[in-house]
Parts: C-alpha cells; sequence; structure tokens
C-alpha cells in the first residue's frame, strides 16, 4: 500500500461486480483514482469527463458485448492512455484484442488472464503507470 497520491486515473471495466470491486479497491490502496464501470456506455461516459494519464483495464468476455469494440472509441481519447485486456476465455481473442490496439498506435500491456492473483494486479498498475511516464518523458 502506498500513502502518496498517483499522477492518473485508472479505468477498469469488468462486468462481475466482485471482481470489479476487487480490482477498484487495489487501486485506490495504491492511491490511484479509480473509476469502476459495469458496461462499455458507461466506460466510455466515464472516459469523456477525465483530464490527465489513464490506465485502462478493459474485460474482453462481457454479458453484454465484446471489450475489444472498445479499441476504436479509445484510440480516440486526447491525452496519455495505456490499456491492458484482461480475459477468463482462451487467450487468442485477447491477443487478437492486442494486435488490433497496437495496430492502432495505442499503448497496450500484457493481457491478465483471469482469475490472475491480486499482486499481479499491482504489478500491473506500477509497470502500466511507468510506461506511461516513460513515454511522457520521450
Amino acid at each position: 500500500m502506498t500513502d502518496r497520491p498517483r499522477p492518473c486515473h485508472v479505468l477498469i471495466l469488468q462486468d462481475q461486480p466482485l471482481l470489479r470491486e476487487v480490482l477498484a479497491d487495489t487501486g485506490l490502496a495504491e492511491g490511484f483514482h479509480v473509476h469502476s464501470c459495469p458496461d462499455m456506455p458507461g466506460l466510455l461516459a466515464t472516459l469523456a469527463g477525465l483530464e490527465g494519464p489513464v490506465l485502462a483495464y478493459i474485460d474482453i468476455h462481457l454479458e453484454e458485448g465484446d471489450g475489444s469494440e472498445l479499441i476504436g472509441p479509445l484510440s480516440q481519447h486526447e491525452g496519455p492512455l495505456r490499456i491492458r485486456f484482461m480475459s477468463d476465455g482462451g487467450n487468442a481473442h485477447a491477443i487478437g484484442a492486442r494486435m488490433m490496439a497496437e495496430g492502432r498506435g495505442m499503448s497496450v500491456g500484457r493481457t491478465l488472464l483471469k482469475p490472475f492473483p491480486h499482486e499481479t494486479f499491482r504489478e500491473a498498475l506500477e509497470r502500466d503507470l511507468a510506461s506511461l511516464e516513460d513515454a511522457d518523458a520521450e
């Protein structure tokens, strides 16, 4: 846990309420400004109101859609953005989503395959923040 505020927002798209809560609690404990959403319209509305760097954690397999559908709208975001996909299904779909996002010039971290240990998410937050800071320094 950290007591220092982090200079970015964490945006979580997860339709499983318990996992969404656990991920949000982890981000908050690490000092991030966390915004968690159960669906794609909520994520896009939240993102539209954010200023500054954003780390987005997007579930691929949603009850009401496919998280990879957000690649287009997310690629239009003006400001530093790094995304990671989360998947509990086969890795092939997540790899495809990652390749599509990278093809649009987006910063994309490795896919988080569910279930993943609590520490894995904490490490992803740290790595993704460092990637945003490194890109900003260039």
